[in-house]
């Protein structure tokens, strides 16, 4: 009778072991997939708009001004300064496809693009114009933003 008992638990342990592995542990890792690619791109969102503010920032001051901006650029990120009206963030290589709805960005299951909008007061950026990133790991930039008054004010954008 005590060799059946044992038996009986072991078999409702095994059952439930197979169980955790065939059916739990493949969401917890579509569930970390998800958690990174909401990271990431919630990083990017950030990054990009310590730079609109810098822009911003600078631009309203009267006369020459210089701002240096540290930033933490998520893995297969690129940021684009060529817009004048946006800065565009591009995110590659996501795991999970988001609905629009929740991100209110242009999301597919390989990249996602959004713009982040500022305002420079008829000021031109010269320098730096994009921010790549094609390693697996977040890198860390620094940019000098530095207003230049001659004739006419401009802004240069550098990497540090």
């Amino acid at each position: 009778m005590k060799g059946q008992t044992t038996i009986e638990f072991l078999l409702v342990t095994l059952i439930a072991l197979v169980y955790l592995q065939a059916v739990v542990q493949p969401g917890i890792l579509q569930s970390t997939g998800s958690l990174e690619d909401v990271q990431r791109i919630t990083q990017a969102k950030i990054e990009a708009q310590k730079i609109a503010n810098a822009i911003e920032e600078i631009s309203l001051i009267s006369g020459s001004a210089k701002k240096e901006v540290m930033l933490l650029i998520p893995k297969k990120t690129e940021i684009s300064l060529t817009d004048p009206l946006n800065i565009k963030v591009k995110i590659l290589g996501l795991t999970q496809s988001f609905s629009k709805n929740w991100t209110n960005l242009n999301c597919n299951k390989l990249e996602c693009n959004f713009n982040v909008p500022y305002y420079k007061a008829g000021l031109q950026l010269k320098g730096l114009q994009q921010i790549s990133n094609q390693n697996e790991k977040t890198q860390a930039y620094s940019l000098i933003f530095e207003k230049k008054c001659a004739a006419q004010c401009e802004i240069n954008v550098n990497n540090k």
